[in-house]
């Protein structure tokens, strides 16, 4: 039986094109230092005075989000501050913290999928919630995923709501998989 090249390249195509696709792990983690109001209001980190559209972006998508757990903005004074932070780092790079004198691995590198054609990069966002009294952290939850087609910008909204879901919750880390481009 004698296959014909046409049908060779498309399977060789759909091989190809199968490298970049696929499901999307998102890596959520969040905790709350104590037990949150239901209710409250919080002010926005000061950030520096420069154009910083995806941070702006990210921001109001945290906003929104926390609304609906019942939290609003206030322009004047709050209890709390809100501290949203994005990064994107080459997917091929661990990244680790020191606590006390120990180092914790927070971000494994990835590593790559046979045929793949472009370099997966992490997008991560954090959004800390802090008790302006102390500085203590009352909320902190992190989402991230490995993209080798998608940029930051299209995923920022899934991110940021990640991010927040243990809000107000004891937290927990957990991995949920989805669809999208990756």
């Amino acid at each position: 039986m004698r296959i014909s090249p046409a049908i060779l390249f498309s399977a060789a195509l759909s091989v190809v094109a199968a490298a970049c696709s696929g499901p999307i792990m998102t890596r959520i983690e969040g905790q709350s230092a104590a037990q949150l109001p239901s209710r409250g209001q919080y002010i926005l980190a000061d950030v520096p005075d420069v154009d910083l559209p995806l941070l702006d972006q990210a921001q109001r998508y945290a906003v929104t989000d926390l609304a609906e757990h019942g939290w609003e903005l206030s322009q004047d004074s709050a209890d709390y501050q809100l501290v949203v932070t994005l990064s994107e780092r080459p997917a091929a790079i661990g990244l680790k913290v020191k606590q006390e004198d120990n180092l914790r691995l927070i971000a494994e590198p990835k590593e790559e999928k046979p045929l793949q054609s472009c370099e997966d990069v992490e997008h991560r966002v954090t959004v800390t919630l802090l008790s302006r009294t102390d500085g203590s952290k009352a909320y902190s939850g992190s989402a991230a995923e490995f993209h080798c087609k998608a940029e930051l910008a299209e995923t920022m909204a899934i991110l940021v709501n990640a991010a927040l879901e243990d809000f107000g919750q004891s937290g927990s880390k957990r991995v949920v998989q989805r669809e999208g481009k990756e």
